[in-house]
């Protein structure tokens, strides 16, 4: 998760806008439900944008996703089911963060920052073993307007 300092969730941007490679992560059912697209449960999305510096290490089959982890907490990890309930709903409604006094922000910051991971998303295999379909559906979308004399 990837909280601002007012405690809201965020898109996590990694690389500059401008870079020629740049990691999006982001809250892809916030999104839908903002355009008035009903949406249950999470649905996360994580984006490489590619432009044209880039290129020639993407045509090598370097992943762009190299050295990005993303894991899912281990709740177990937390004895208390109080506790377990109180950050889920701090994780949901980060706003709410600061309605709570001191101690308490103070407790569930430390519980928060210290939970261990039990599974991590292993997304640069998923990369790598859909590689290929990704390079198709790039090269047809790349051929598009010439097809289409678009360009």
């Amino acid at each position: 998760m990837w909280i601002d300092g007012t405690n809201k969730l965020e898109t996590l941007y990694i690389g500059a806008p401008n870079s020629d490679l740049r990691i999006r992560v982001y809250n892809k059912a916030k999104e839908q439900q903002k355009e008035g697209i009903e949406v249950d449960g999470d649905w996360w999305r994580v984006e490489a944008q590619i432009r044209s510096e880039w290129m020639p290490n993407f045509m090598l089959g370097i992943n762009p996703f190299s050295g990005l982890h993303i894991k899912q907490v281990d709740w177990e990890s937390i004895e208390s089911i109080r506790e377990q309930a109180m950050c889920k709903f701090f994780l949901d409604c980060p706003g709410k963060m600061a309605e709570v006094d001191k101690n308490t922000r103070s407790k569930y910051k430390k519980i928060l920052a210290s939970l261990p991971a039990n599974k991590e998303v292993d997304i640069q295999s998923f990369y790598d073993q859909n590689r290929t379909e990704i390079r198709k559906q790039l090269d047809y979308w790349l051929e598009f307007p010439k097809r289409n004399n678009v360009m």
